[in-house]
C-alpha cells in the first residue's frame, strides 16, 4: 500500500473516532434532553394567525393534552409538531435535534387520527403492518439489531474458540462505528442546514403569506365601502318611510320639504358612491403597491441571506458533511465486514467448544437475526396482543365496533416503537361509557410503554383525568400550562377558570373598599394594602355552601337531577347568575329561595381589565 493511500486511511480513521466519540457524548446526554420542545412557533394563515407564539416544553414519557375550543389552534399545533404543516417562524425541537423542516416520516412518530384512517380494503393485519412496511428508518433499525443479534451470536463463538478480550472488544468497536457514525454525520447535517437556513426560510414564509395579507386587506377595504353604501340605503329607506307617513297625515308644504330632502340625499347619495368607489380604487393601488414593495424587499434580502450562506464557513463544513456520510457509512461497514472475516479465519465459527447453556444462547441470539418480513409479522402480532385485539387480525375493519377499530388505529400508532405518540381526538366517535373505558385504557398503554404522548381533545373532563401536564389554549394563545390540579385550582384566567370545570365558575363584579372585598353589602375577603377599587370574584359550584341562614338569597332558575346530585342555576338579585349542586332536599322548585354561603378560601381573584389572575 503507497504512503499516501496508509495516510488517508489513517485520516479516515481519526475522523471516525472523533465523530463515534460526539455520539457517545450525545447518547449519553440523550437522557437529559426533554422530547419536544416548542419554541416561538407561529402560524399564520393571512386572514388568521392559529398559532400565536407558542413554547411548550415536553418531558419523556408525558402525556400532555392540547385543550382548548375548537379554533384554538390545539390541532395545528398537533399538525406542526408531526410535520403535516410547516409553521411561519419557530422551531420545533425532538431531543435536542431540530425537526422543524423534516417530513413526517423522519420525525419517528405515531399518528392516531380523529376518524380512526383504517384501510378499509385491508385486514387489521395489514392495516397495522401498513407502517412497517413503508419505513425505510425502522427497516434500517430492524437489519440493524438483526446484525446485532448475529454479531453477538458469532462473540460468543469467537470467545469459546480463542479470541482474547482485546480482539472482541475491537470487533464491537467496528459494529458500533458502522451503526453509529453515519447518524452522527446525518445529526451534524440536520443542525448544520437548521442553523444556516433558519433565517432563509424564514423570509421565505413572509414572502409566501404576502398574497394572503394583500388579499385580506383587499376585503377588509371592500367591506368598509359596502358597509357605507349600505348606510346609505337605510337611510333612503327611512326617508321614503317618513314621506309615505306624511302624504297621508301632513300638508303638502312639508311633504314638499321632505321630497326635496331626499332630493338632495339621493345626490349626496350619488356623489358619496362615486367618492366611495374612486377611494376603493384609489386604496386598491395603495395596497397593491404597498404590497410589491414588500415583495421586492423580501426577495432581495433572500438573495442577499442566499449569497451570505453560500460564502459562510458552515456551508463548506455542510458540504464536507455531506461527501463524508456516504463515503463514511461504506468503510465503515467494509471495516466491519474484514475484521469479522479476519476472526473466521483465525478462529472459525465452529460450535464444537460451546456448552449445553452458551448452545441454547447461540441459539436464541440466532433466532432474533431474522428478516423484514419475520420482523413486521413479530411486531405486528406483538402489538395486538399488547391492545387485545389479536383475534381480530384477520377481520375487515367494517366488521369491526368503534372501541375495536380506535384499538387498532393505536396499534397501527405504537406498532413501530414511536418516541412520540400524536393523538388527535381519538376518542370523539366513541359513547359516552366507552370514552371513559377507552381512555382508561390509553393511559395504562402510554404509561407502560413510556411513550411521550400529545393528546388533543376540546373535553376538558378527559384533559383533567388522562394527562401528567395540560396546555390550555384559546385564539391561538397558550394561557396556561401546568398540571391538572394546578389549573383547576390555580387558572391563570378567567378563560381558564371558565373552561376547566363542570359546571363552569361562575365569576361575579365585587367593591374593593378599605382593603374589603364585599358585594350587596356582604364581606367576601379581606386584603393587605390594595389599591383596587372593583375586582372579579370566582366561585365553584361545588364550593357554595347552601344552608337556610345563607347571606346570599338566591332563586332557582333551572334544575338538572344527575342521580347523586341536583345541579342548579340560581340568580342572585344585583349580582347574576350562580352555578350551584344542591343538598339540603331530594328535590326543588323553579322559582324557590335557596340561601347560600361564599367560603372566603374558596374563592378566586381576578383583575378586571386584564381578567388575569390576582394573587391577593
Amino acid at each position: 500500500m503507497s504512503t499516501n493511500a496508509e495516510l488517508a486511511i489513517q485520516e479516515r480513521q481519526a475522523l471516525i473516532e472523533e465523530i463515534k466519540s460526539k455520539a457517545d457524548e450525545r447518547y449519553r446526554s440523550k437522557k437529559f434532553e426533554t422530547a419536544i420542545e416548542i419554541k416561538d412557533l407561529v402560524i399564520d394563515y393571512g386572514e388568521t394567525l392559529a398559532v400565536d407564539n407558542a413554547n411548550i416544553t415536553i418531558k419523556k414519557g408525558e402525556l400532555v393534552t392540547l385543550l382548548g375550543p375548537s379554533g384554538c389552534g390545539k390541532t395545528t399545533t398537533l399538525n406542526a409538531i408531526a410535520g403535516l404543516l410547516t409553521p411561519t417562524s419557530g422551531q420545533i425541537l425532538f431531543e435536542g435535534v431540530d425537526v422543524t423542516k423534516a417530513t413526517p416520516q423522519d420525525r419517528k412518530i405515531g399518528l392516531v387520527f380523529q376518524n380512526y384512517a383504517l384501510y378499509p380494503h385491508l385486514n387489521v393485519y395489514d392495516n397495522i403492518a401498513f407502517p412497517l412496511t413503508n419505513d425505510k428508518v425502522w427497516k434500517t433499525k430492524m437489519m440493524e439489531k438483526s446484525l446485532y443479534a448475529k454479531h453477538q451470536a458469532n462473540s460468543l463463538v469467537f470467545a469459546q474458540n480463542g479470541a482474547s478480550k482485546e480482539e472482541l472488544k475491537e470487533y464491537d468497536n467496528y459494529i458500533f462505528n458502522y451503526f453509529d457514525v453515519y447518524k452522527q454525520v446525518n445529526l451534524n447535517i440536520t443542525n448544520l442546514k437548521s442553523n444556516l437556513y433558519k433565517k432563509l426560510n424564514e423570509l421565505k414564509a413572509k414572502l409566501d403569506l404576502i398574497p394572503l395579507y394583500k388579499q385580506t386587506e383587499i376585503k377588509r377595504e371592500s367591506h368598509v365601502g359596502l358597509k357605507n353604501l349600505k348606510d346609505r340605503r337605510l337611510e333612503k329607506k327611512q326617508y321614503k318611510k317618513e314621506l309615505a307617513k306624511l302624504k297621508k297625515l301632513e300638508s303638502s308644504e312639508k311633504v314638499e320639504q321632505l321630497k326635496e330632502k331626499y332630493t338632495n340625499l339621493l345626490q349626496e347619495t350619488k356623489n358619496k358612491k362615486a367618492q366611495i368607489h374612486s377611494q376603493y380604487k384609489e386604496n386598491l393601488l395603495i395596497i397593491k403597491d404597498k404590497y410589491i414593495k414588500q415583495k421586492d424587499f423580501l426577495k432581495n434580502l433572500i438573495k442577499e441571506e442566499k449569497l451570505s450562506i453560500k460564502n459562510s464557513e458552515e456551508f463548506n463544513e455542510l458540504k464536507i458533511n455531506k461527501q463524508n456520510f456516504k463515503k463514511l457509512y461504506k468503510f465503515t461497514k467494509m471495516q466491519y465486514r474484514n475484521f469479522e472475516k479476519e476472526l473466521i479465519a483465525k478462529y472459525s465459527l465452529k460450535l464444537d467448544n460451546l456448552d449445553e447453556k452458551q448452545l441454547e444462547e447461540h441459539k436464541k441470539l440466532l433466532s432474533e437475526n431474522i428478516s423484514i418480513k419475520k420482523a413486521i409479522e413479530k411486531y405486528v402480532v406483538n402489538v395486538a396482543q399488547r391492545v387485545e385485539i389479536t383475534k381480530n387480525l384477520h377481520k375487515k375493519p367494517t366488521k369491526l365496533s368503534g372501541g375495536q377499530q380506535q384499538r387498532v388505529a393505536i396499534a397501527r400508532g405504537i406498532v413501530r416503537e414511536p418516541k412520540i405518540l400524536l393523538m388527535d381526538e381519538p376518542l370523539s366517535n366513541l359513547d359516552a361509557k366507552l370514552r371513559v373505558q377507552t381512555r382508561q385504557w390509553i393511559r395504562g398503554i402510554q404509561k407502560e410503554l413510556g411513550i411521550t404522548t400529545v393528546f388533543v381533545t376540546h373535553d376538558q373532563e378527559e384533559a383533567m383525568s388522562i394527562s401528567d401536564k395540560i396546555v390550555c389554549m384559546s385564539f391561538g394563545k397558550i394561557q396556561q400550562i401546568g398540571s391538572p390540579i394546578e389549573l383547576y385550582n390555580k387558572p391563570a384566567n378567567e378563560f381558564v377558570a371558565k373552561f376547566l370545570g363542570i359546571p363552569e365558575m361562575t365569576i361575579f363584579t365585587a367593591k374593593v373598599e378599605n382593603n374589603e372585598i364585599s358585594v350587596n353589602d356582604i364581606h367576601l375577603k379581606s386584603l393587605d394594602n390594595s389599591e383596587l377599587t372593583e375586582i372579579r370574584v370566582g366561585i365553584r359550584g361545588e364550593h357554595l355552601h347552601e344552608t337556610e341562614e345563607g347571606k346570599f338569597v338566591s332563586k332557582i332558575k333551572s334544575i338538572e337531577y344527575l342521580g347523586k346530585e341536583i345541579f342548579a342555576k340560581v340568580e342572585v338579585e344585583n349580582i347574576g347568575v350562580f352555578n350551584i349542586f344542591l343538598r339540603n332536599k331530594l328535590s326543588y322548585e323553579i322559582g324557590e329561595e335557596v340561601r347560600f354561603n361564599i367560603p372566603e378560601n374558596k374563592i378566586h381573584l381576578f383583575d378586571v381589565q386584564t381578567k388575569e389572575r390576582l394573587e391577593l
